[in-house]
């Protein structure tokens, strides 16, 4: 505004004197009337002290002169003759209208804004004096017009109003508050700006502070308020910039929010501090990012420790489970002992997701697929997350529903996580609705879900639901409404369930109670069946190498397959089972199988041995078998040299078979 104020001062100093020299040029046609055509000459100095345009018109409005810088600025040759009309193009009615109050009143017209076309189109403004001319009687004959060209002023002046506009449209989207205050001498202050940032930080809009230019420590925490008082001083009295690092409670929603306030003064001619200006930044995520960057380093080494408990304690399941079946596998089929032996080994399985759970901490592999009957593990992974709920669960699967090609463990998980949520959803009990069917991409609700079939899953509960507000973030690692939540499970479900690409939805609504969809791929391919091998029917013989780290693993291997008269032996590592397979060819005695384990500590592991002993005898039938690997190994053993995969912890069936599929190729 001041910067307005200031033009339009200098304009009508400009104008006054352009009066003056106006009235001078008028006096000179007055007393020469005759020789109008001589003015340019006679009046050259008058017309070179200031930029001007000049001319004259009859009673007919037609040119009787011009001056050169008419010419010039009109860009093209004044004819004299011509009506002035042609000059003004569309606005010459209303420039007409002026001219023809001259002529009928004798009255001058001055600072009138006009606009001139010129020849090359352009737009030009000039601020326009009239004034009449006389003949030898005083009657009037004409008009005289001076004008002064405002082109680049108003140039000016649209630009600085466009900056203006331009300034106020970025400040809007521009998170960073900036602010303003002039300070008097008596050290009192008012705020003389701040821009849209203020009120979705502070929650008060502009005009309050405006008001009440302390109205910015109100909302400051009470401990943080001095740390901001004393930099604002500081700034004041060492003239030097500060910054001031504080939290402020919204007015608005009051949600706290840390704030980084630059503060830097602003010195007068006579040294002293006239006001501050400043910016101040919103750090709340970046606060928050930081403190979750401190539980991810946190999970991170509880997963380094996680994948090593895993990987030993399913070296120890494997034992108890192998053992196990190997016992079950001398009973005779109506030995009481056999239906015990076969709790024992639904145990473990219950058991061998603790550890499923414990990889979901570490960086793991990819998923290891097998097909599975999505009934079969929809039902055993809900009944296993009810047990001790005081919900109740209602089953509509569809009979024909499809199956899968999963990692079994991975999806368990993920049902798991989702029951518990419904569960802690109605803590007084409740029914949850478990929907399985199947759908085809035509159904699918997002659109980097894959085209195709798939298997949807819904569970559904009667519990207090979400709050839209929150509905986004339910996927984000961390977030929880609950007390004694972590913020994990939806995360570690999103997770899951994407790198299986499927697709998770969540609808919910409070006091309605809320619905998760899983979109994972089916297929109509069937569920192999694991085939009970026992020695009597076990026709086919070999020779195995069976390599692990742990003696008792070896020790199982071993009893499992002398059992099925197959010549076993063992290595400790990689570089064992190389040296073995190595003489094992040159005495023209090799193996047929090599069951490998991938994690050897301090040793040769699998998938390095694998490729060195087809090297040696191409014709050696690999299996990887591993607790826990952060390779991808047991989900692409193929790419590795392998020919099949058995995950730890495993019964002496699923071993057998397992070698049985190699051998069939």
């Amino acid at each position: 505004m001041d910067d307005h104020r200031k033009t339009k001062a200098k304009l009508i100093e400009e104008l006054s004197v352009l009066r003056a020299k106006n009235q001078k040029l008028e006096a000179k046609v007055n007393q020469n009337p005759q020789g109008v055509a001589d003015l340019e000459t006679s009046s050259s100095d008058i017309f070179s002290a200031v930029s001007v345009m000049a001319w004259c018109l009859d009673c007919d409005k037609r040119l009787s002169f011009a001056n050169s810088f008419a010419t010039e600025t009109l860009g093209r040759l004044i004819t004299l003759g011509q009506h002035i009309s042609i000059y003004s193009g569309n606005n010459s009615a209303e420039y007409s209208r002026y001219d023809d109050d001259v002529l009928s009143t004798g009255n001058s017209i001055g600072g009138s804004v006009e606009r001139y076309t010129t020849r090359i189109g352009e737009n030009r403004w000039f601020v326009t004096n009239r004034s009449p001319r006389r003949d030898d009687d005083g009657k009037i004959s004409g008009v005289m017009v001076v004008s002064m060209d405002l082109t680049n002023r108003v140039q000016a002046e649209l630009t600085s109003a466009r900056k203006a506009i331009d300034f106020e449209r970025l400040v809007t989207y521009i998170p960073e508050c900036f602010w303003s205050v002039d300070i008097a001498e008596d050290g009192t202050y008012n705020v003389r700006y701040v821009s849209p940032a203020w009120e979705r930080m502070w929650g008060f809009k502009p005009e309050d502070i405006y008001e009440d230019p302390n109205l910015w420590l109100s909302v400051i925490v009470d401990e943080d308020r001095e740390i901001a008082t004393a930099a604002f001083d500081r700034a004041i009295a060492d003239k030097e910039r500060q910054v001031a690092d504080y939290r402020v409670v919204s007015n608005a929603t009051g949600e706290v929010r840390y704030i980084e306030d630059i503060m830097v003064p602003i010195v007068d001619g006579n040294g002293a501090v006239i006001g501050l200006d400043g910016v101040a930044r919103d750090q709340t995520y970046r606060k928050k990012l930081a403190e979750e960057l401190q539980k991810a380093q946190k999970l991170e080494s509880l997963g380094i420790l996680a994948g090593g408990i895993a990987h030993d304690f399913n070296n120890l399941l494997t034992g108890i489970s192998g053992y196990t079946s190997l016992v079950l596998s001398n009973l005779d089929s109506n030995d009481p002992n056999g239906e015990l032996l076969e709790k024992v080994l639904k145990t473990i399985d219950k058991t061998t997701r603790l550890t499923t759970q414990l990889l979901t901490f570490a960086s793991g592999g990819e998923p290891v697929r097998n097909m599975v009957s999505s009934s079969k593990v929809i039902e055993e992974a809900i009944e296993f997350a009810m047990h001790g709920s005081k919900a109740t669960c209602q089953f509509e699967l569809a009979e024909d529903l499809l199956n899968m090609h999963v990692d079994e463990g991975n999806i368990a998980q993920v049902i798991n996580n989702l029951i518990i949520n419904a569960c802690q959803a109605m803590p007084e009990g409740g029914q949850i609705t478990v929907r399985a069917e199947n759908a085809t991409d035509r159904d699918r609700q997002s659109p980097i879900l894959r085209a195709g079939r798939f298997v949807k899953l819904s569970i559904t509960d009667q519990g207090i639901g979400i709050d839209e507000a929150q509905l986004g973030k339910v996927f984000d690692p961390f977030f929880t409404t609950k007390e004694k939540g972590n913020g994990l499970g939806l995360a570690i479900a999103y997770s899951i369930v994407s790198n299986h690409n499927g697709h998770i939805n969540i609808e919910s609504k409070v006091g309605k109670g809320t619905t998760v969809s899983l979109w994972l791929p089916g297929t109509q391919e069937g569920v192999p069946a694991i085939i009970k091998i026992e020695s009597k029917t076990m026709k086919l013989r070999g020779k195995v190498l069976i390599m692990d780290d742990e003696q008792y693993i070896r020790d199982l291997g071993t009893r499992i397959f002398e059992k099925l008269e197959w010549t076993v032996e063992t290595a400790t590592n990689g570089t064992e089972a190389i040296e073995k397979t190595r003489k094992a060819k040159q005495d023209d005695t090799p193996f047929d199988v090599a069951i490998l384990d991938l994690t050897v500590p301090g040793g040769m592991n699998g998938k390095e041995a694998m490729g060195k002993m087809l090297d040696i005898d191409p014709s050696i039938r690999g299996i990887v078998s591993s607790g826990y690997s952060t390779d991808p190994v047991m989900s692409d053993y193929e790419k590795f040299g392998f020919k099949n995969a058995v995950p730890k912890p495993f019964e002496r069936d699923e071993l057998v078979n397992a070698v049985y599929e190699v051998m069939q190729e």
